[in-house]
């Protein structure tokens, strides 16, 4: 999981599993993008293709609990846009429970959601968008890293603008497979000019009073009355990244069933 590594994962070159909605099997591909912005713990990489289209890759220097990225909600929308955002989301299983989180002997999926308008767990809001094509989507991951590919000009039906900016934003979760707590350097809402290349990280301005990424309170958790700590009890990534998924969702299950319930449910 070396820097040098990561380098190299993040433009695709040498990913050692990929999933697709077609092909379901092992890949490798060498890309080139034109523009790369440095999210800290992730990368994001694209190109405008001749018709339009933006061709990139979230890359995530983290194990695959979950990863997003997409528009914002619209302004004044909670938790500087988390709320009523339209992303394209890649989990590691599928079947969600808010008690044993995500089944991992299923195929991993990648669809579009609209983040809930005021609630942040993800069983609020985890019925992927209809009638959208998510062909061109994929995710892939390793041991030490996560990407998502993707090949489209709009997300839940809203245009991007190839032309000049969009305020998007990205999180991931590399602890558990509760589709949970992203961490504070594991997401970030950030403005792209997708033609020139340029990009920032939001900043909220200090008189509008709105939460910022670093105080703002993540409501909605399952907990049914069991308060803890986001890792008390529960195994991370890491330590069942050399486990089956088999065991890691029994594991999961049993832990459920005595009383150890995980924070469930928020993207931002």
């Amino acid at each position: 999981c070396a820097q040098q590594d990561f380098n190299a994962f993040a433009s695709g070159i040498g990913t050692d599993v990929a999933f697709t909605r077609d092909a379901g099997e092992a890949t490798a591909v060498a890309r080139s993008y034109d523009h790369e912005f440095d999210l800290g713990k992730a990368r994001f990489l694209w190109s405008i293709t001749e018709d339009g289209m933006v061709d990139g890759r979230l890359a995530f220097n983290g194990l695959f609990g979950y990863l997003a990225w997409g528009v914002a909600g619209s302004p004044g929308s909670k938790k500087n846009g988390m709320h009523e955002a339209s992303i394209i989301m890649a989990l590691p299983g599928g079947n969600y429970s808010a008690v044993t989180g995500l089944d991992l002997t299923m195929d991993p999926t990648i669809e579009e959601y609209q983040i809930h308008p005021t609630s942040s767990p993800f069983r609020t809001w985890m019925t992927p968008i209809e009638g959208r094509d998510t062909s061109t989507y994929s995710v892939d991951s390793n041991g030490c890293f996560t990407a998502i590919s993707f090949k489209t000009d709009s997300i839940n039906g809203i245009p991007l603008n190839v032309e000049g900016k969009d305020e998007l934003l990205w999180g991931a979760n590399s602890e558990d497979y509760f589709v949970g707590y992203h961490g504070r350097d594991q997401r970030a809402r950030f403005s792209v000019d997708w033609s020139t290349g340029e990009a920032a990280l939001f900043a909220v301005p200090l008189a509008t009073g709105e939460e910022t990424h670093d105080d703002h309170d993540h409501d909605g958790h399952d907990h049914d009355g069991h308060g803890h700590d986001h890792n008390d009890g529960v195994h991370s990534l890491s330590e069942t990244s050399a486990t089956s998924r088999i065991e890691a969702t029994v594991w999961m299950a049993a832990t459920a069933a005595g009383g150890l319930l995980v924070s469930a449910g928020l993207f931002m």
